[in-house]
């Protein structure tokens, strides 16, 4: 648990912020509030970093300064620094709810782009359905490799054949074909690893939903996810999803009738009541709630 910000350098509106000793350590549950630009937002841009994203504290460094970026924070575990930019320990029991969660998971103006839906799929499946994904994603980069140098072959023989003797034409058929297996191999692995990822995620999707409609019920009952519908494109598995407004189908697809326009029809609390549901959804079902 984390108990005690101590020190916030060069992030954000945070130019040199340290705690003096009047400063209490944080409760389970405390309320931290301020005017509009005052650095809520970076606090919890911090707290998201400590997951492990050194990144998302690098994009924040303070207005007119390039001094080093500086935090200590006081945890159960003793002290966690982010220095020489990175931290020195991770915590992935931080979960963060802010409008970065609605608009890269969820949705974005009206849309819900390729990379919101990639990152919709690992917040559904959870670990097991990544550790697919990444594997097979690994498999397609390995791929990409070998059509590239196939490529560079094949260019080889077309433009610079009468540079080449019998024995280096020779050899490049055999490189070729050599890759041609290789591509072929990881090809099958890849389909073989989708069909896994399609099978296991039918009950991960029921439980889901089911969670995610009980937890609207508290804010949106008129709104309800109806399904969601899963597909693989260029190696990436993507995830959208269709809802119930007050009993009619509304989703994202534009070409797929007689679903009607999220843009349209969601107003702005409906999307955050949403983007909350499927935040709470993915806490009940991960399991662990007590470390959180």
């Amino acid at each position: 648990m984390i108990k005690k910000i101590i020190q916030i350098k060069n992030v954000g509106r945070y130019k040199n912020y340290n705690a003096d000793n009047t400063f209490s350590e944080l409760s389970k549950n405390t309320v931290i509030y301020g005017n509009n630009g005052n650095g809520k937002t970076t606090l919890s841009l911090i707290l998201k970093s400590l997951r492990g994203n050194n990144d998302l504290i690098k994009k924040k460094q303070t207005f007119g300064t390039e001094e080093e970026q500086k935090i200590k924070i006081l945890s159960d575990e003793g002290i966690i620094q982010f220095k020489d930019g990175k931290w020195n320990k991770s915590n992935k029991n931080i979960e963060v709810f802010d409008i970065h969660y609605v608009e890269d998971n969820l949705i974005t103006g009206s849309l819900l782009p390729d990379s919101s839906r990639s990152n919709l799929f690992e917040i559904v499946v959870g670990e097991q359905g990544i550790k697919l994904k990444k594997e097979a994603l690994s498999l397609i980069q390995e791929q990409k490799t070998f059509q590239k140098k196939r490529k560079s072959l094949n260019n080889k023989l077309k433009f610079k054949k009468n540079e080449l003797t019998d024995d280096d034409i020779s050899e490049i058929k055999i490189q070729l074909n050599f890759i041609k297996e290789e591509v072929k191999k990881r090809g099958l692995k890849i389909r073989e690893l989708n069909k896994k990822i399609g099978e296991s995620t039918k009950d991960i999707f029921s439980k889901h939903i089911e969670e995610i409609n009980k937890q609207l019920l508290f804010f949106t009952p008129y709104l309800q996810i109806k399904k969601f519908t899963g597909n693989n494109r260029h190696g990436k598995q993507l995830l959208s999803y269709y809802l119930n407004v007050s009993g009619f189908s509304v989703g994202f697809e534009r070409d797929k009738k007689p679903y009607s326009s999220v843009k349209y029809t969601l107003s702005e609390g409906d999307k955050s009541a949403l983007a909350f549901s499927f935040f709470l959804a993915k806490l009940n079902i991960s399991g662990n709630l007590e470390k959180k």
